[in-house]
């Protein structure tokens, strides 16, 4: 299932007389809401929690700041405004930071910190081939 709160998954468990194995859900550094309540019912529930939008749309690749905006399509986002990018570059220059620290990008710390929590998995999209090849 897509989208369901702990509360929604039990229910569904529920009517359909047996578990259900994963939720995907938006799950990332910046949107860590799962962490509180998905994560600690999955792993004893032998469950998965599957994270969509583990770069937040970008933000967390490392490649975006208030200086360095993205354009086209992505410009109209309002995670890539101004006061957003602003509000998150701590978060930002933290992950810089730790991935400079292990010759890494900040995508490779931003999914690393997921896929380290039990019974995650991550779904992160790529726009172009140039993308899977070369992590931003």
């Amino acid at each position: 299932m897509s989208n369901y709160s702990l509360g929604r998954w039990r229910k569904a468990d529920a009517a359909l007389g047996q578990p259900v194995i994963s939720n995907q859900v938006q799950f990332s550094l910046a949107h860590p809401g799962p962490l509180q309540d998905m994560v600690p019912f999955a792993e004893p529930e032998n469950r998965m929690v599957i994270a969509y939008s583990p770069l937040a749309q970008g933000p967390l690749g490392g490649k975006y700041s208030v200086g360095n905006r993205p354009g086209g399509v992505r410009m109209l986002n309002p995670l890539f405004g101004r006061e957003n990018l602003q509000r998150a570059a701590p978060l930002l220059d933290t992950l810089r930071q730790v991935a400079a620290a292990f010759d890494a990008k900040p995508a490779h710390v931003a999914l690393a910190w997921l896929l380290s929590l039990p019974r995650v998995v991550v779904i992160p999209g790529a726009s172009s081939v140039q993308q899977l090849t070369t992590s931003s």
